[in-house]
C-alpha cells in the first residue's frame, strides 16, 4: 500500500501539466507503438522523461523501463476553440529507472 490507499506500491501514476512537449524521433514512433499495442505485438517500449527548469534548459531525466499504454484520448476537433489540443497517452511502466 503507498499512503493508506487501495494502489500498490508498483502501480506508478504520473500526471503533469505539459507546455511543451517534444518527442523525440519522428511522431511515427508513438503512433507505431499504438498500432503494435492493438496488434497484440511488440507492446512494451522504454520512455524517457526529460523534466525542463523554468529557463528551458534540461533538468532531470526519468526513464520508464517496458512500458504498455493503457489509455489513448484524441479530443473532437473544434475549430471555435483557439486552446491548444492537448493529446493524452498513458502507460504503465514496469520498472523506473533515474538517470
Amino acid at each position: 500500500m503507498v499512503d493508506g490507499s487501495s494502489q500498490s506500491a508498483n502501480d506508478v501514476r504520473l500526471r503533469l501539466k505539459i507546455q511543451r512537449i517534444e518527442v523525440s524521433g519522428p511522431r511515427q514512433d508513438v503512433s507505431q507503438w499504438l498500432l503494435d499495442t492493438m496488434r497484440g505485438q511488440d507492446m512494451y517500449r522504454d520512455v524517457a522523461v526529460t523534466f525542463f527548469e523554468r529557463d528551458g534548459s534540461p533538468g532531470d531525466e526519468v526513464t520508464y523501463l517496458q512500458c504498455f499504454i493503457t489509455g489513448y484520448a484524441f479530443p473532437d476537433f473544434d475549430v471555435s476553440n483557439e486552446s491548444p489540443i492537448t493529446e493524452t497517452l498513458m502507460f504503465q511502466p514496469y520498472l523506473m529507472s533515474n538517470q
